[in-house]
Order: C-alpha cells, then sequence, then structure tokens
C-alpha cells in the first residue's frame, strides 16, 4: 500500500507506473485495450500515449491476439468519454486495430452483392453478461460494419418493427456502429 500527501502526488505516481508498465512492455494486448482509460486518466505522456497507440494498431498484434470484435467496441466507448489532448489519436487506433481484424473475414469479392439488416428491437437490447456493457445488439451491428468494411457493394439497414435503410462509409467501422447505436429509436 502506498500513502500519498497529496492528489497530485498519487496521480503523478499513477502516470509513472503506467509509464514504466509501458516500456517494460510486459503490458499483454488484452491487457492493455482494456486499460486504455485507466492510461488516458492518468494523463500519461505523449510519448507514451503514441507507444500505446502503435501497439493497438500494429498489424501482427492485433492479429495475434484473436480479439473479438466487441472488444474493440468496449474500448472505443470508454475512450469515447473522455476529455483528453489524446483521446481522438487512441479512438483511430482503435478504428485501424478493428480495420485489421475485419481483413480475416474472407469470401467476399467485388461482385458479392450484400444486405446487412441489423435488427435493433427490444429483444436484442439485452447484455451479453450481468457485468457488460455491450449488448446483444452491438455484437450484431459490429458484425455487420465488419462485413460492410469488406464488401464494395452493400445495402446497410436496420430494423425494429420497420426496416430502415442506413448509408453508411465502409470505413469507420467503430464510428459506424456508434451511428447506428446511436439511431435505433428511428425504426421502432
Amino acid at each position: 500500500k502506498m500513502d500519498f500527501e497529496s492528489d497530485e502526488q498519487r496521480n503523478d505516481a499513477f502516470r509513472m507506473k503506467w509509464e514504466e508498465l509501458i516500456d517494460s512492455g510486459k503490458l499483454g494486448y488484452m491487457a492493455l485495450l482494456r486499460n486504455l482509460r485507466n492510461i488516458l486518466v492518468s494523463n500519461v505522456d505523449y510519448a507514451h500515449i503514441e507507444k500505446v497507440c502503435k501497439t493497438i494498431a500494429d498489424s501482427n498484434a492485433v492479429i495475434n491476439s484473436k480479439q473479438l470484435p466487441f472488444r474493440y467496441l468496449s474500448a472505443y466507448r470508454e475512450i469515447s468519454e473522455i476529455n483528453s489532448v489524446s483521446t481522438s489519436l487512441v479512438l483511430s487506433a482503435l478504428e485501424d486495430a478493428v480495420d485489421v481484424s475485419a481483413q480475416n473475414i474472407k469470401g467476399f469479392g467485388h461482385d458479392t452483392k450484400v444486405l446487412l439488416a441489423c435488427d435493433v428491437s427490444g429483444s436484442m437490447q439485452h447484455s451479453i453478461s450481468p457485468r457488460s456493457k455491450v449488448e446483444l445488439y452491438d455484437i450484431g451491428l459490429m458484425l455487420s460494419m465488419l462485413l460492410k468494411n469488406r464488401c464494395s457493394q452493400v445495402i446497410s439497414g436496420m430494423f425494429g418493427d420497420i426496416w430502415k435503410v442506413v448509408n453508411l462509409p465502409s470505413d469507420g467501422i467503430l464510428a459506424n456502429v456508434t451511428e447506428l447505436h446511436r439511431r435505433e429509436g428511428e425504426v421502432g
């Protein structure tokens, strides 16, 4: 247990500990992903944030980590709420990482036409586990936007009580999921 005379001393100690962990390379990919919020809140310096972002977006690290796509979505949502000069950099690294993970989706060529119908009805609005903020329909939205990223000819939309086409760019997987999540009430 560490005793601190002031909040400033405590904050400095946390910042230095995170910087030490980042420099050591002992922080695994999953641990890094799950602690992005803590790293940003601890005011880790910009050089360390850049290291973190480089690791998060590294193609080999993404592939070897075998993270489920919704892990990136969870991190993206947590980071989006933080007021930091480094938030945008971390959000971009998460987009890059999920883009790399989408490249593993095979079987859809340029001639393949795809309809993505995202179910955002009430039956899909339940957490995937008791401690998770990720809901069932988040997983569906995530998988749809991963597929949208890999296909050239796509119609995407969402349904609840009614169907609605929602045109979105092919890049920005996490931003697209966030946009669909924001608009779910438009279809009942």
